[in-house]
Protein backbone atom coordinates (compact mmCIF):
# COMPACT_ATOMS: atom_id res chain seq x y z
CA UNK A 1 0.00 0.00 0.00
CA UNK A 2 3.07 2.29 0.77
CA UNK A 3 4.42 1.43 -2.26
CA UNK A 4 1.07 2.36 -4.12
CA UNK A 5 0.68 5.85 -2.34
CA UNK A 6 5.15 6.60 -3.56
CA UNK A 7 3.80 6.02 -7.09
CA UNK A 8 0.66 8.46 -7.02
CA UNK A 9 2.94 10.98 -5.62
CA UNK A 10 5.51 10.70 -7.88
CA UNK A 11 2.73 10.38 -10.93
CA UNK A 12 1.29 13.73 -9.50
CA UNK A 13 4.72 15.46 -8.96
CA UNK A 14 5.14 14.67 -12.83
CA UNK A 15 2.14 16.08 -13.77
CA UNK A 16 2.34 18.98 -12.06
CA UNK A 17 5.42 19.78 -13.46
CA UNK A 18 4.32 19.13 -16.83
CA UNK A 19 1.84 21.55 -16.55
CA UNK A 20 3.82 24.11 -15.03
CA UNK A 21 6.06 24.09 -17.96
CA UNK A 22 3.06 24.62 -20.32
CA UNK A 23 1.74 27.77 -18.27
CA UNK A 24 2.79 30.97 -19.54
CA UNK A 25 1.99 34.26 -17.68
CA UNK A 26 1.37 36.23 -20.74
CA UNK A 27 -1.61 35.91 -22.97
CA UNK A 28 -2.57 37.25 -26.16
CA UNK A 29 -5.21 39.92 -26.68
CA UNK A 30 -7.39 38.49 -29.11
CA UNK A 31 -8.72 42.05 -30.37
CA UNK A 32 -7.55 45.67 -29.52
CA UNK A 33 -8.69 49.20 -30.03
CA UNK A 34 -5.93 51.52 -30.32
CA UNK A 35 -5.75 55.58 -29.94
CA UNK A 36 -2.05 56.02 -30.66
CA UNK A 37 0.39 56.60 -33.66
CA UNK A 38 2.28 53.73 -32.55
CA UNK A 39 2.06 49.57 -31.42
CA UNK A 40 3.53 48.28 -28.38
CA UNK A 41 4.27 45.23 -26.81
CA UNK A 42 1.88 45.82 -24.31
CA UNK A 43 -0.91 46.74 -26.75
CA UNK A 44 -0.23 43.08 -28.20
CA UNK A 45 -0.46 40.77 -24.96
CA UNK A 46 -0.99 40.79 -21.29
CA UNK A 47 1.40 40.81 -18.90
CA UNK A 48 3.92 41.55 -21.00
CA UNK A 49 6.68 41.88 -19.14
CA UNK A 50 9.53 44.70 -18.75
CA UNK A 51 9.72 45.11 -22.37
CA UNK A 52 5.50 45.90 -22.72
CA UNK A 53 5.86 50.07 -23.46
CA UNK A 54 8.32 48.94 -26.52
CA UNK A 55 7.10 50.33 -30.03
CA UNK A 56 6.87 47.79 -32.38
CA UNK A 57 5.52 49.23 -35.51
CA UNK A 58 3.43 52.34 -36.47
CA UNK A 59 -0.56 52.36 -35.91
CA UNK A 60 -3.11 51.88 -39.32
CA UNK A 61 -4.17 55.08 -40.38
CA UNK A 62 -7.27 55.93 -38.44
CA UNK A 63 -10.50 53.56 -39.24
CA UNK A 64 -7.98 51.00 -40.74
CA UNK A 65 -7.56 47.66 -39.21
CA UNK A 66 -3.75 45.35 -38.77
CA UNK A 67 -3.46 41.81 -38.46
CA UNK A 68 -0.20 40.40 -36.74
CA UNK A 69 -0.73 36.47 -37.65
CA UNK A 70 1.38 33.88 -35.65
CA UNK A 71 4.66 33.95 -36.80
CA UNK A 72 4.17 37.57 -36.50
CA UNK A 73 3.39 36.95 -32.75
CA UNK A 74 5.98 34.08 -31.71
CA UNK A 75 8.34 36.37 -33.63
CA UNK A 76 7.60 39.65 -31.50
CA UNK A 77 7.52 37.36 -27.80
CA UNK A 78 10.71 36.03 -28.82
CA UNK A 79 12.53 39.73 -29.33
CA UNK A 80 11.04 40.93 -26.54
CA UNK A 81 11.16 38.10 -23.80
CA UNK A 82 7.36 37.50 -23.40
CA UNK A 83 6.30 34.79 -21.63
CA UNK A 84 3.72 33.27 -24.39
CA UNK A 85 3.97 30.70 -26.85
CA UNK A 86 1.43 29.98 -29.54
CA UNK A 87 -1.76 27.48 -29.37
CA UNK A 88 -2.48 27.14 -32.65
CA UNK A 89 -1.10 28.21 -36.18
CA UNK A 90 -4.74 30.18 -36.08
CA UNK A 91 -3.47 32.70 -33.51
CA UNK A 92 -3.12 36.21 -34.57
CA UNK A 93 -4.60 39.30 -33.17
CA UNK A 94 -6.45 42.38 -34.38
CA UNK A 95 -5.54 45.58 -33.96
CA UNK A 96 -7.91 48.71 -35.19
CA UNK A 97 -7.26 52.73 -34.98
CA UNK A 98 -9.63 54.60 -33.22
CA UNK A 99 -10.88 57.38 -35.30
CA UNK A 100 -14.00 59.88 -35.47
CA UNK A 101 -15.98 59.06 -38.31
CA UNK A 102 -17.87 61.30 -40.66
CA UNK A 103 -20.56 60.26 -42.95
CA UNK A 104 -21.28 60.41 -45.97
CA UNK A 105 -24.40 62.14 -44.80
CA UNK A 106 -22.73 64.80 -42.99
CA UNK A 107 -20.24 65.45 -46.09
CA UNK A 108 -23.31 65.97 -48.48
CA UNK A 109 -24.80 68.44 -46.01
CA UNK A 110 -21.84 70.40 -45.77
CA UNK A 111 -21.75 70.28 -49.63
CA UNK A 112 -25.52 71.25 -50.14
CA UNK A 113 -24.62 74.37 -48.10
CA UNK A 114 -21.79 75.23 -50.35
CA UNK A 115 -23.36 74.58 -53.65
CA UNK A 116 -26.27 76.29 -52.34
CA UNK A 117 -24.29 79.36 -52.14
CA UNK A 118 -23.31 79.15 -55.92
CA UNK A 119 -27.09 79.91 -57.12
CA UNK A 120 -26.37 77.74 -59.86
CA UNK A 121 -27.38 74.39 -57.94
CA UNK A 122 -31.13 73.66 -59.24
CA UNK A 123 -32.26 73.76 -62.55
CA UNK A 124 -34.78 76.09 -63.19
CA UNK A 125 -38.77 74.60 -62.26
CA UNK A 126 -37.18 72.42 -59.41
CA UNK A 127 -37.86 72.79 -56.10
CA UNK A 128 -34.71 71.76 -54.54
CA UNK A 129 -31.97 70.01 -55.01
CA UNK A 130 -29.73 67.40 -53.51
CA UNK A 131 -25.74 66.36 -53.34
CA UNK A 132 -25.38 62.82 -54.53
CA UNK A 133 -21.52 61.38 -53.76
CA UNK A 134 -20.03 59.73 -56.36
CA UNK A 135 -18.68 56.90 -53.53
CA UNK A 136 -22.18 57.32 -51.24
CA UNK A 137 -20.85 54.67 -48.90
CA UNK A 138 -17.76 56.88 -48.17
CA UNK A 139 -16.86 57.74 -44.45
CA UNK A 140 -13.69 59.66 -43.58
CA UNK A 141 -12.11 58.67 -40.59
CA UNK A 142 -10.19 61.39 -38.74
CA UNK A 143 -7.55 60.97 -35.72
CA UNK A 144 -9.24 60.64 -32.21
CA UNK A 145 -7.20 64.51 -31.55
CA UNK A 146 -9.02 66.34 -34.18
CA UNK A 147 -11.74 68.73 -33.74
CA UNK A 148 -14.06 66.81 -35.86
CA UNK A 149 -15.08 69.41 -37.68
CA UNK A 150 -15.33 69.67 -41.96
CA UNK A 151 -15.47 72.63 -44.72
CA UNK A 152 -15.10 73.00 -48.16
CA UNK A 153 -11.81 74.16 -49.15
CA UNK A 154 -12.41 73.96 -52.96
CA UNK A 155 -15.53 73.46 -55.21
CA UNK A 156 -15.41 73.21 -59.20
CA UNK A 157 -19.19 72.94 -60.02
CA UNK A 158 -20.18 72.17 -63.52
CA UNK A 159 -23.71 74.50 -64.23
CA UNK A 160 -24.65 72.35 -67.37
CA UNK A 161 -23.70 69.02 -66.38
CA UNK A 162 -24.24 69.68 -62.56
CA UNK A 163 -21.40 67.58 -61.72
CA UNK A 164 -18.97 68.75 -59.02
CA UNK A 165 -15.50 68.34 -57.48
CA UNK A 166 -14.72 69.73 -53.75
CA UNK A 167 -11.45 69.40 -51.29
CA UNK A 168 -12.71 68.75 -47.72
CA UNK A 169 -9.98 70.00 -45.21
CA UNK A 170 -10.26 69.21 -41.71
CA UNK A 171 -7.88 69.63 -38.67
CA UNK A 172 -6.09 67.89 -36.87
CA UNK A 173 -3.63 68.20 -33.54
CA UNK A 174 -1.52 65.66 -33.85
CA UNK A 175 -0.78 66.54 -38.23
CA UNK A 176 -0.59 68.70 -40.11
CA UNK A 177 -4.61 69.84 -41.61
CA UNK A 178 -6.33 66.39 -43.53
CA UNK A 179 -7.94 66.77 -46.61
CA UNK A 180 -9.72 64.58 -49.15
CA UNK A 181 -11.15 65.13 -52.38
CA UNK A 182 -14.86 64.05 -52.94
CA UNK A 183 -16.86 64.22 -56.57
CA UNK A 184 -20.50 63.58 -57.73
CA UNK A 185 -23.29 65.47 -59.23
CA UNK A 186 -26.51 68.13 -57.64
CA UNK A 187 -29.60 66.39 -58.73
CA UNK A 188 -32.54 68.96 -59.09
CA UNK A 189 -35.74 67.31 -57.53
CA UNK A 190 -39.54 68.48 -57.66
CA UNK A 191 -42.37 67.26 -55.40
CA UNK A 192 -44.74 65.49 -57.05
CA UNK A 193 -48.45 64.06 -56.37
CA UNK A 194 -48.87 60.02 -55.94
CA UNK A 195 -51.10 57.81 -54.32
CA UNK A 196 -51.22 56.90 -50.85
CA UNK A 197 -52.55 53.30 -51.94
CA UNK A 198 -52.72 51.24 -54.99
CA UNK A 199 -55.49 52.07 -56.19
CA UNK A 200 -57.69 50.19 -59.42
CA UNK A 201 -59.61 50.91 -62.43
CA UNK A 202 -62.95 52.55 -60.97
CA UNK A 203 -61.26 53.88 -58.19
CA UNK A 204 -62.19 57.19 -57.85
CA UNK A 205 -58.99 59.48 -56.63
CA UNK A 206 -59.64 61.85 -53.77
CA UNK A 207 -57.69 64.16 -51.67
CA UNK A 208 -57.61 62.00 -48.64
CA UNK A 209 -55.85 59.19 -51.38
CA UNK A 210 -53.09 61.64 -52.14
CA UNK A 211 -49.40 61.75 -50.68
CA UNK A 212 -46.42 63.94 -52.03
CA UNK A 213 -42.79 62.11 -52.79
CA UNK A 214 -39.95 63.94 -54.40
CA UNK A 215 -37.80 63.07 -57.62
CA UNK A 216 -35.53 63.78 -60.38
CA UNK A 217 -36.68 66.91 -62.37
CA UNK A 218 -35.60 66.03 -65.68
CA UNK A 219 -36.85 65.28 -69.26
CA UNK A 220 -39.56 62.33 -67.79
CA UNK A 221 -40.55 64.41 -64.87
CA UNK A 222 -41.82 66.74 -67.38
CA UNK A 223 -44.84 64.19 -68.48
CA UNK A 224 -45.75 63.89 -64.64
CA UNK A 225 -48.58 65.25 -62.95
CA UNK A 226 -47.17 67.46 -60.66
CA UNK A 227 -50.43 69.05 -59.36
CA UNK A 228 -52.90 67.68 -56.92
CA UNK A 229 -56.11 69.10 -58.90
CA UNK A 230 -55.41 66.72 -61.98
CA UNK A 231 -55.63 63.75 -59.99
CA UNK A 232 -58.81 64.29 -57.92
CA UNK A 233 -62.06 63.02 -59.50
CA UNK A 234 -59.99 60.97 -62.09
CA UNK A 235 -59.75 56.87 -61.88
CA UNK A 236 -56.46 54.79 -62.77
CA UNK A 237 -56.52 53.05 -66.36
CA UNK A 238 -54.46 50.43 -64.93
CA UNK A 239 -53.55 49.34 -61.30
CA UNK A 240 -51.31 51.99 -59.95
CA UNK A 241 -48.87 51.42 -56.95
CA UNK A 242 -48.72 53.61 -54.06
CA UNK A 243 -45.55 55.86 -54.36
CA UNK A 244 -45.85 55.31 -57.94
CA UNK A 245 -45.22 58.47 -60.31
CA UNK A 246 -48.25 58.89 -62.48
CA UNK A 247 -48.55 60.41 -65.85
CA UNK A 248 -51.34 62.12 -67.33
CA UNK A 249 -51.76 58.88 -69.70
CA UNK A 250 -51.96 56.85 -66.26
CA UNK A 251 -55.77 58.73 -65.48
CA UNK A 252 -58.91 58.85 -67.09
CA UNK A 253 -62.27 60.50 -66.07
CA UNK A 254 -64.51 57.83 -64.38
CA UNK A 255 -67.15 56.12 -66.06
CA UNK A 256 -70.91 57.95 -64.49
CA UNK A 257 -73.37 56.35 -67.20
CA UNK A 258 -73.18 52.94 -68.18
CA UNK A 259 -74.64 50.60 -70.88
CA UNK A 260 -78.06 49.85 -69.87
CA UNK A 261 -78.31 52.41 -66.72
CA UNK A 262 -81.60 54.07 -66.59
CA UNK A 263 -81.00 58.07 -66.38
CA UNK A 264 -82.68 61.25 -65.47
CA UNK A 265 -82.34 63.51 -69.27
CA UNK A 266 -82.24 66.96 -68.69
CA UNK A 267 -83.42 69.92 -70.18
CA UNK A 268 -83.02 73.28 -69.45
CA UNK A 269 -83.15 77.16 -70.19
CA UNK A 270 -82.61 80.11 -67.98
CA UNK A 271 -84.68 78.92 -64.94
CA UNK A 272 -86.58 76.34 -66.80
CA UNK A 273 -85.76 72.42 -66.46
CA UNK A 274 -87.11 70.04 -68.39
CA UNK A 275 -86.47 66.02 -67.03
CA UNK A 276 -87.08 63.19 -68.39
CA UNK A 277 -86.00 59.32 -67.64
CA UNK A 278 -83.85 57.20 -70.19
CA UNK A 279 -81.48 54.65 -70.75
CA UNK A 280 -78.22 54.37 -72.31
CA UNK A 281 -77.22 52.95 -74.70
CA UNK A 282 -73.29 53.55 -74.23
CA UNK A 283 -70.87 53.93 -71.67
CA UNK A 284 -69.54 57.26 -70.89
CA UNK A 285 -67.09 59.75 -69.04
CA UNK A 286 -68.33 63.05 -67.64
CA UNK A 287 -68.34 65.56 -70.37
CA UNK A 288 -68.57 62.46 -72.93
CA UNK A 289 -71.72 62.58 -75.43
CA UNK A 290 -73.60 59.30 -75.20
CA UNK A 291 -76.44 57.86 -76.75
CA UNK A 292 -80.02 57.69 -74.81
CA UNK A 293 -83.24 56.35 -75.44
CA UNK A 294 -86.07 58.47 -74.29
CA UNK A 295 -88.38 55.95 -72.05
CA UNK A 296 -91.57 57.67 -73.40
CA UNK A 297 -90.91 58.92 -77.08
CA UNK A 298 -88.72 55.92 -77.89
CA UNK A 299 -86.71 58.46 -79.77
CA UNK A 300 -82.84 58.33 -79.32
CA UNK A 301 -81.37 61.07 -78.96
CA UNK A 302 -77.45 62.24 -78.11
CA UNK A 303 -76.89 63.67 -74.59
CA UNK A 304 -73.95 64.81 -72.18
CA UNK A 305 -73.19 62.96 -69.89
CA UNK A 306 -73.10 65.63 -66.79
CA UNK A 307 -73.21 63.87 -63.66
CA UNK A 308 -73.93 60.16 -62.32
CA UNK A 309 -77.26 59.08 -63.90
CA UNK A 310 -78.12 62.15 -65.63
CA UNK A 311 -77.49 63.20 -69.50
CA UNK A 312 -77.75 67.32 -70.60
CA UNK A 313 -79.45 67.75 -74.09
CA UNK A 314 -78.87 71.36 -73.76
CA UNK A 315 -81.78 74.01 -73.96
CA UNK A 316 -85.43 72.81 -74.24
CA UNK A 317 -85.89 74.55 -77.90
CA UNK A 318 -82.97 72.49 -79.19
CA UNK A 319 -84.00 69.58 -78.16
CA UNK A 320 -87.60 70.01 -78.10
CA UNK A 321 -88.33 66.92 -79.86
CA UNK A 322 -85.91 64.63 -77.72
Amino acid sequence: MLKNLLKISFLSLVGVTLFTSYAYSATLKPQQTIDAETISVGDVFDDAGQYQDRVIAQSPAPGKKIVFDVRTLAKIARIYKVDWKPTSRYDKITLQRASITISSDYISEILHAEIDQTGEAALKGADHFTVQLDNRTMEWHLPTDSDGLVSVKKLNLNPVTKRFSATLISSATETKPLQKMVTGKVISMIEVPVLAETMRPGDIISARDIDWVDIAYDRKAARLIHDEKDLVGKTPRRSLMAGQAIRIYDLEEPTVISRNDTVVIRAETGSLTVTAKGRALDDAAKGETVRVMNLQSNKTIEAVATGYGVVSVGTIFASSNY
